[in-house]
């Protein structure tokens, strides 16, 4: 015992002195939280100044033994879903003007109360004090849907036909905005439900031109 204890000290004092305080501090450190260090590795530190460089394992892991916390999968996410079926029901909306008039109007019911969950969801996000991205992108939508429906069904005015720019140019530019930041925002959950939620964005606004290119733009 005596001569693997100094064996130790031995190896321990040829480290550079950077090396020593590290592993000093790996070593000595109190245990006092939950993310307390654990042995389950081996790493070989060098002692010696020998020509055949000797390697002492040590038994040491210098991870948490508590692992963190995962991200939570996109497709748990409202946010996610909410932008991806934003973009699907613009799509319905634009297509169906021209091809079924008649179903035309139920798919701008759909876009329009689609801001009810966006406003709620900015709302929690606000209240918790968690707020990103997302919040003010579906922060946006809910105002173009406020927007929307009051300009349409409360004050009933026609801005399209004759063409009013103090009220179409703020119109579509929330709409568009709002539906472009919602899908860009689900880069914080990773690559497939950004490119997802941007490919029916793109779409959303394919079928916006392919509408007006046929003269269905109500």
């Amino acid at each position: 015992m005596l001569f693997r204890s100094l064996f130790y000290l031995f190896a321990f004092g040829s480290l550079p002195a950077v090396a020593q305080l590290s592993l000093a501090d790996q070593i000595y450190r109190p245990i006092t939280s939950p993310s307390a260090l654990h042995v389950s590795g081996s790493q070989f530190l060098r002692y010696g100044e020998d020509a055949t460089r000797t390697f002492l394992p040590i038994n040491l892991n210098l991870t948490s033994s508590s692992s963190s916390t995962p991200a939570r999968s996109f497709y748990r996410d409202p946010d996610f879903w909410l932008a991806t079926t934003v973009n699907i029901v613009g799509t319905g909306l634009f297509l169906t003007r021209v091809h079924a008039p008649e179903a035309a109007k139920w798919f701008g019911y759909g876009t329009q109360l689609l801001g009810i969950p966006a406003l709620a969801l900015a709302v929690v996000d606000i209240t918790n004090r968690s707020t990103d991205f997302a919040t003010w992108s579906n922060m946006g939508y809910a105002a173009w849907s406020i927007f929307s429906v009051t300009v349409d069904y409360v004050l009933k005015l026609e801005y399209r036909n004759p063409f009013k720019p103090g009220i179409i140019i703020p119109y579509v530019a929330v709409y568009y905005g709002a539906i472009g930041c919602m899908s860009a925002a689900q880069m914080n959950n990773g690559y497939a439900p950004w490119i997802i939620a941007g490919a029916t964005c793109i779409i959303n606004v394919g079928a916006s031109f392919y509408s007006r290119s046929k003269g269905a733009d109500r």
